[in-house]
């Protein structure tokens, strides 16, 4: 059966509803979102948010109002502590990419931005399963990067 509902005139969908949420609530993105389904939920929603800059780095913490004695990162203490620098920029992401990219054997390029790693992702030749997996392992190091740098995230 169907997901539709019609109610007097209008006719509802599950589909219809969310692109109603995404286009009233949601910041534009100009990809969609694909959930890498070989990684949990908590996960793929942490690479969401590492994908729109939702994550509470010192950055974001200070541009909300919040006093906090620095905004450099804990890690290096060189840049101020934003999303692109956590995940592509300081020392230990890209150490940490260098490691997953000699892994799977393909050429270390140095990341500066998500849109940097996206495209990185999209030109590799391969299978969609074998990218699907190398998305997931790049969510998870970046779950573990956020533990690790963000103590009050679970």
């Amino acid at each position: 059966m169907q997901d539709r509902w019609v109610w007097s005139k209008c006719e509802f969908s599950v589909a219809s509803a969310r692109r109603l949420i995404d286009d009233q609530r949601m910041p534009y993105v100009s990809t969609k979102t694909r959930w890498v389904t070989v990684v949990s939920i908590k996960v793929n929603v942490h690479a969401w948010k590492v994908k729109i800059d939702r994550l509470p780095t010192r950055i974001n913490i200070s541009r909300r109002g919040m006093d906090i004695d620095s905004i450099l990162c804990l890690s290096c203490n060189a840049a101020v502590e934003s999303v692109s620098h956590v995940f592509f920029s300081c020392h230990i992401a890209r150490d940490v990419f260098r490691l997953i990219s000699n892994w799977w054997d393909y050429d270390y390029i140095e990341l500066s931005l998500y849109e940097d790693w996206f495209v990185w992702l999209l030109n590799l030749r391969i299978s969609s399963n074998h990218k699907k997996l190398i998305k997931g392992v790049c969510f998870i190091s970046w779950w573990y990067r956020t533990k690790a740098s963000f103590s009050w995230v679970d």
